[in-house]
């Protein structure tokens, strides 16, 4: 049987690949998917991703040219895969997307490192326990497990025949993800069980010495990664001014670990933020991305017009008939307001909640609206979900989804999002509590 043009001209990329007397500053990635759940498979990358067109056999093969080496993730549907690339590798994968981990094989060169990646997440997966149950533990159990854990993975990575320079990058990853862990427990295992753990003396003695301003290990290992950002979130809700968040912001180096703090101060500027004019004067003071300096400035200055009493920004949106729905229509009731979408998971689990509020309060003055801020092409999508999943009330689509005047004169840039609003069409609450949250009740009972 004669091969097909495209294993012809696969075979002879990885034929000039191998030449190792030529130094590549490409690399080549290639393979097979069974039972591919589209068209294209995709790999991400920390700053962009590259799609690769399958054939009607399932195959694909393009050249990549990679800003560094790293690691990234194989995407076919919603499954996605770990694996490792240097400039030069030629890769192949196969795999079966009925099975994905189980079945993926690498071959080429760059495999060994990738088989191993494979092998390596199926054992944590086969750990197969939540992290609550993990965070459960005592100290020195949870410690011990994953002390272990660490050890035996390292052992796997030892007798791997991946190249010398992924060994020591991966061994500093497995070190990374193993202090991760230890430096989360005492917080995690107290919000799993509800009471701070009792540390063995030298628990958290192996945080000492951990450099948390490393530009190249942010940049290169996730797990390093991971400790950083766990670390810096945990100081964040733990500054007892933005005074505070100043020094820390001010004290750090690495211009990547900086601009990805200063950027997580962006998403606690709210409208139930007195501190969030100083969180906007440290973003525009330390932040080299003008993108975020302008969102910063735009959303507080919007909050400043959406204190408690102020007019409530308006909307028109349609209903499910198509019929035009305004906020005045409702002048004289309390109005509370869901902004969500289908495809929101935490807005999805508060339906429950939203459907016993409108039923406890249906004979009150009080009228829920919940407002969806899909995508135009969602529209029939939405108006689906409307009728199988009951939902009753006012349901409403915004015109342009986060682009929607309302939306944006409200700083949404996260959902679910509450709003409360009262008889006059006055702001009572920006941020509101969920249909979950007992205090809306009780402001539902104050201000009716």
């Amino acid at each position: 049987m004669k091969k097909s043009i495209f294993l012809a001209v696969l075979s002879a990329l990885f034929i000039i690949s191998c030449d190792k007397n030529e130094p590549k500053d490409y690399t080549v990635f290639a393979g097979k998917v069974i039972n591919p759940q589209s068209d294209s498979v995709y790999l991400y990358f920390p700053d962009r991703e590259k799609s690769f067109a399958l054939n009607e056999k399932g195959e694909f093969y393009d050249t990549i040219q990679l800003d560094q080496k790293g690691y990234f993730y194989f995407s076919d549907g919603r499954e996605q895969a770990e694996l490792f690339l240097f400039s030069g590798d030629s890769l192949y994968i196969t795999l079966d997307t009925q099975k994905f981990d189980e079945s993926i094989v690498y071959s080429g060169i760059g495999a060994d490192k990738n088989n191993y990646l494979v092998k390596k997440f199926l054992k944590e997966e086969a750990m197969g326990t939540s992290s609550a149950e993990l965070f459960s533990l005592n100290p020195i159990d949870f410690q011990k497990k994953f002390k272990t854990h660490s050890e035996e993975l390292e052992t796997a990575l030892n007798s791997s025949k991946a190249e010398k320079e992924f060994k020591e990058i991966e061994k500093r990853n497995l070190k990374y993800g193993y202090l991760s862990l230890i430096a989360q427990y005492p917080d995690a295992h107290k919000y799993f069980t509800g009471n701070a753990p009792e540390l063995p003396a030298g628990f958290l003695k192996e945080l000492d010495g951990i450099s948390y301003d490393s530009q190249e290990d942010y940049e290169l290992i996730p797990y390093y990664k991971d400790l950083i950002i766990n670390k810096y979130m945990l100081d964040i809700e733990k500054a007892e001014s933005p005074k505070a968040l100043e020094e820390m912001v001010s004290k750090i180096k690495s211009k990547e670990i900086k601009e990805d703090l200063v950027g997580a101060l962006f998403y606690r500027i709210s409208s139930t933020n007195p501190d969030s004019e100083s969180l906007n004067e440290i973003i525009q003071q330390y932040s080299e991305n003008e993108q975020l300096k302008m969102r910063s400035l735009q959303k507080t200055n919007a909050i400043k017009s959406l204190l408690v009493g102020k007019p409530s920004p308006k909307f028109s949106y349609q209903d499910i008939s198509g019929k035009n729905v305004s906020l005045d229509d409702f002048k004289g009731k309390l109005v509370y307001i869901d902004v969500w979408a289908t495809w929101c998971g935490p807005c999805i689990q508060e339906i429950p909640a939203l459907k016993q509020l409108k039923e406890d309060y249906k004979s009150k003055n009080v009228e829920i609206i919940s407002i969806s801020i899909d995508v135009q092409k969602d529209f029939e999508k939405w108006k689906k979900m409307v009728t199988d999943k009951q939902l009753k009330g006012v349901q409403l689509f915004a015109d342009s989804d986060w682009k929607s005047e309302f939306v944006k004169a409200y700083g949404i840039d996260a959902i679910p999002r509450f709003l409360l609003i009262d008889k006059n069409g006055n702001i009572l609450s920006a941020d509101a509590p969920r249909p979950s949250d007992k205090e809306i009740r009780e402001l539902f009972d104050k201000n009716i």
